[in-house]
């Protein structure tokens, strides 16, 4: 009989610590727990490369705006360079114009004196004026049978001889069968139509 109390007694032990379960394994709070932990420390290495990445960005555009500024400033100096050398090209260009303008002017005084100082000349020596074809005291001149002639002198143009006779261009370039005005040389002599 001890032995069976003995039994009874270490099957009360045994039966009194042990808890049975109706399901052997985890339960599934704790496996729904594992996976939100396990989904949480995905979610913070997600996060911690986005923000490593954010910070890439963050340095990339700031040395992106370091170039622009440098560019821009370069530009800028560039451009006021290229503008400083266009108005000093301006000022150049306004200098030779007035200079241009001066000696067109200086030159139609000369040429206009030079005309009057023939005109003079011309009547001073007792012949008819140059209009009237006779071709005495006018440089270069002289009278043929069919009319005057002048021998072309250095320097000078068709318009300005035609000028000193009283006669248009035109006229002189047929008269002598000529092709182009702006084609005669010293000593030729032309004939001056009346």
């Amino acid at each position: 009989m001890k032995a069976i109390a003995i039994c009874v007694v270490v099957l009360g032990i045994l039966s009194a610590g042990c808890v049975t379960t109706e399901n052997a394994g985890p339960s599934e709070e704790l496996i729904e727990s594992a996976r939100m932990q396990s989904d949480l420390r995905a979610m913070r290495e997600d996060i911690s490369r986005i923000n490593g990445r954010l910070e890439e960005i963050e340095v990339q555009h700031k040395e992106l705006g370091v170039e622009v500024r440098r560019l821009h400033d370069s530009k800028s100096m560039e451009n006021e360079s290229v503008t400083k050398k266009f108005d000093a090209l301006e000022s150049q260009i306004r200098a030779v114009d007035a200079a241009r303008v001066a000696d067109k002017q200086d030159t139609i005084d000369k040429l206009s004196r030079t005309i009057a100082d023939i005109i003079n000349k011309h009547a001073l020596s007792g012949g008819s004026s140059p209009s009237g074809g006779t071709g005495r005291g006018v440089r270069g001149g002289g009278s043929t049978a069919g009319g005057t002639s002048h021998v072309v002198m250095e320097k000078e143009t068709l318009s300005v001889i035609a000028q000193q006779y009283g006669v248009s261009v035109e006229a002189m370039v047929q008269a002598n069968g000529l092709k182009n005005a702006n084609n005669i040389r010293v000593g030729q002599r032309l004939a001056v139509p009346r």
